[in-house]
Formats: C-alpha cells, sequence, structure tokens
C-alpha cells in the first residue's frame, strides 16, 4: 500500500529512487503472491514461508491499481519495465477469468458463493480500462471493464453512497473470516 505514494513522491521530487523502490515492492510482492493463474494472495507467512490460500479481492484490487499507476509514470526503457508489465498482464487474465456473469467481483476471488464486493470491482474495472487505453491489452479487454462498471452501478444509491464495501481485514488463513467480514 505504499507504492501509490512512493510514485507520487517520484513524480513531485523526480528521485528515481523512489520509482525503483515501488518497482522493487511490487517484483517482491508478485514473488510471494502471484498464483499461477494470475490471481494473488492475500498475505505470506513469512515464518512458515507459506501464502494464506485465500485470494482475497480488495487486496488484489490495491495491487493491480499500484501496477498500473507505477507503469503509467515509469519510462519504457526501465530496466523493471517488462516484468512489471508481464505480472500486470497475468493479473489482469487472473481476475477476468473469475468476473461474475453480472461483471461483479467477489469478496474471495475464487469463491463464487462469497458476496459481491464493489472496491475490488471498482480497482479491477479502473485498471484494466487504463490497461487497454495506454496499449498495454487488447482492446477487447475494455469489455471486461465496462461490465464491471455497470455491474457497479447496481451498489450505487440516488445518495452516492456505494454499498457492499469490504472493511479492512487483517490477514488470515481462515475462509470463513473473510466471506463472513462485510
Amino acid at each position: 500500500m505504499s507504492c501509490p505514494f512512493l510514485i507520487r513522491w517520484y513524480q513531485y521530487t523526480g528521485d528515481s529512487n523512489y520509482l525503483n523502490d515501488a518497482a522493487t515492492q511490487v517484483t517482491n510482492m508478485a514473488g510471494y503472491l502471484q498464483d499461477t493463474n494470475g490471481i494473488w494472495f492475500h498475505g505470506y507467512y513469512h515464518d512458515i514461508h507459506s501464502v494464506n490460500w485465500v485470494k482475497w479481492g480488495r487486496g488484489n484490487g490495491w495491487a493491480m491499481v499500484t501496477q498500473v499507476e507505477l507503469l503509467s509514470v515509469m519510462p519504457t526503457n526501465h530496466p523493471a519495465y517488462s516484468a512489471l508489465l508481464d505480472i500486470l498482464r497475468r493479473h489482469i487474465a487472473g481476475i477476468e477469468a473469475v468476473q461474475g456473469a453480472d461483471g461483479m467481483w467477489h469478496q474471495v476471488l475464487d469463491h463464487p458463493k462469497s458476496w459481491e464486493e464493489t472496491s475490488c470491482t471498482a480497482m479491477f474495472s479502473y485498471s484494466i480500462a487504463r490497461a487497454v487505453n495506454r496499449g498495454w491489452i487488447d482492446p477487447a479487454n475494455m469489455a471486461v471493464a465496462r461490465k464491471g462498471f455497470a455491474g457497479l452501478c447496481r451498489y450505487i444509491t440516488t445518495n452516492g453512497v456505494v454499498d457492499q464495501v469490504c472493511p479492512g481485514t487483517s490477514l488470515s488463513s481462515n475462509l470463513t473470516y473473510y466471506t463472513t467480514t462485510q
């Protein structure tokens, strides 16, 4: 979650150390958390060298937003650019595979019986649209983003309140913890 700040601080100061730090953080976190299907696990237990086995929607949303924000300011000749673009493309492919028929994504991404969560749906839709607009992925993927935005609109009240937003969570290996946090 520090990467959006590092990215903005890089833009403000012009000091590439902040950009490099953000790139290193994303690369390292993907190394620990990104599954073979592209989706990220919520956390990693360093003491037992294991992920927590839960693919939390909101955590994946923050990771994906960070990736598109980072790539948006990173020069294409940066040494980490290609690796970061590959991480993003795999992440998007994984996320697209678990989108619900109504455009929403779930609190636990690979458990369609978990509740539909709006913040991850918003972050995925934004990130996919940005990736299309920047030319990083095929324009056909915009349909996925539009479907997500349309699904999200069902949860915005006439007063502008967004429902079905997950509160912050701790790290857990208990699936029920995630599916009942609402």
